[in-house]
């Protein structure tokens, strides 16, 4: 960890986001929404969507082309499906509308979807997912997004990233849970390595001249991200599928832009509204095979148990590491953060006037010089002597009485016995029935005796 990393309680994390939501002036059940969609992100292990992008989703709610107070509303339903407007409201907000109205109309009919138009950015895709999951269904979720994907054969972006999720629970808590764009690597994650300096792998990402590119901040503003795959000859026509696919879904059928038609979100220069497309599909599994979540179990454990490469790093499915972190997480109650993530919220903290949020002490490191270390250990040391003479006279103290008594009864004993241990002794298959230190003694007690009787 380096120097200004700090770690923060998950309620006065949520308290403080939620407070610099209310600053830019979102109502405060939107606020919620998004602090529990923001702080989750980090708790899910997807920090390019958590406190990272705070700034980025706060400037999103001030700015007037989204609007903080909308809700959305249904155009068009049925026992299974719907039709929503969002409105051009926070995409969180949307998203967790669509999700939970997709939820009670499965457990009502088996299985339902439900698309939206007019929304905005709506963060991890898994969260959605899992709001399914926490009831015992199956659960989708994707979007479209702006245009950042290369096509195979293209020169220039024309389909979003496009994240999908699916989720399918087992037994105890276990899970079936991925997430994941439709280009090789997310454009949050790009921006997570550029600020970083970090360099991008070949087959991420290319530049204006169409080359592959490996600098993650060339890539950004090239805006030319590669489909799963990277390469044609690599299968990434099944990135391209998978994108157009998603933005059938969200994008065509809902009625919202799709394509290179979906604005530019996050940018400093857009000059129009999103209009992003959702889709959520929830499936009831207990109106099909009743062992669902124990087949579930099965499967993944299958994929689990098989041996690995590398006897160091098991075989894991997609939502272990999640889950693992999680796990982490919620069992302190409390979240690390770098420094630049600290950064940003003390930054956000002066930005609405808030007080910032508070960190969790750390242990006091006391630092010595050189003769004071000295001391120290030279006072250890005389402490430790005496510890063991204490120890030395303790024993000497409780074994005392044991050996008396042992002295006794050899004396009291014939002499017969004398022999037939010394002859036992000499046995190959002699074993110590007590301890050495006591055999040692009857050994030491028994050649005094002989030695008097010689005498």
């Amino acid at each position: 960890m380096d120097g200004g990393d700090e770690t923060i309680a998950i309620p006065h994390l949520i308290k403080f986001v939620t407070d610099c939501f209310l600053a830019a002036g979102v109502p405060k059940n939107h606020s919620e929404v998004m602090a529990a969609a923001v702080v989750e992100s980090d708790i899910m292990g997807h920090s390019e969507h958590g406190i990272f992008k705070l700034e980025t989703w706060v400037m999103d709610a001030q700015d007037v082309v989204i609007d903080v107070y909308a809700t959305p509303k249904i155009d068009k339903e049925s026992s299974a499906a719907a039709w929503v407007d969002g409105r051009n409201a926070l995409g969180p907000v949307v998203a967790e509308f669509c999700m939970k109205l997709a939820i009670q109309k499965a457990k009502n009919v088996g299985a339902a979807i439900v698309v939206a138009k007019h929304s905005n950015n709506f963060g991890v895709t898994a969260r959605y997912s899992r709001l399914a999951m926490k009831e015992g269904l199956i659960g989708w979720a994707c979007t479209n997004s702006s245009p950042y994907l290369v096509p195979t054969r293209a020169k220039n972006a024309a389909s979003g990233t496009n994240p999908i999720s699916f989720g399918a629970p087992g037994l105890l808590g276990d899970y079936f849970l991925i997430d994941m764009a439709t280009t090789v690597s997310s454009a949050e994650s790009i921006e997570m390595r550029s600020y970083h300096g970090e360099y991008l792998p070949i087959g991420v990402a290319m530049n204006a001249a169409c080359l592959p590119e490996t600098n993650a901040d060339v890539a950004m503003k090239s805006m030319r991200y590669l489909p799963l795959g990277s390469d044609e000859q690599l299968g990434s026509y099944k990135g391209t599928g998978l994108s157009i696919m998603i933005d059938i879904l969200c994008g065509v059928l809902s009625g919202s832009f799709y394509g290179p038609n979906v604005g530019m979100v996050r940018t400093k220069n857009y000059k129009r509204k999103a209009n992003i497309g959702h889709c959520f599909i929830v499936i009831d599994p207990k109106r099909f095979e009743s062992n669902f979540e124990l087949r579930t179990s099965d499967l993944v454990n299958s994929i689990r148990g098989l041996e690995p490469i590398n006897i160091s790093k098991p075989v894991l499915v997609p939502g272990d590491i999640g889950r693992e972190m999680m796990r982490k997480i919620e069992e302190t109650g409390e979240i690390w953060f770098p420094k630049h993530v600290i950064e940003s919220l003390k930054n956000a903290a002066r930005i609405f006037k808030l007080k910032c949020v508070p960190f969790i002490p750390k242990p006091t490191t006391v630092v010595m010089t050189a003769s004071e270390e000295l001391t120290a250990r030279l006072e250890q040391a005389e402490v430790s002597e005496l510890l063991i003479e204490e120890t030395k006279e303790e024993v000497i103290e409780e074994f005392t009485p044991l050996m008396q008594d042992l002295d006794e009864l050899i004396i009291e004993d014939s002499w017969d016995w004398l022999e037939e241990f010394d002859d036992a002794k000499s046995s190959p298959d002699f074993r110590m029935p007590i301890g050495s230190v006591v055999v040692a003694s009857i050994e030491t007690l028994s050649q005094s005796i002989q030695e008097s009787l010689d005498n």
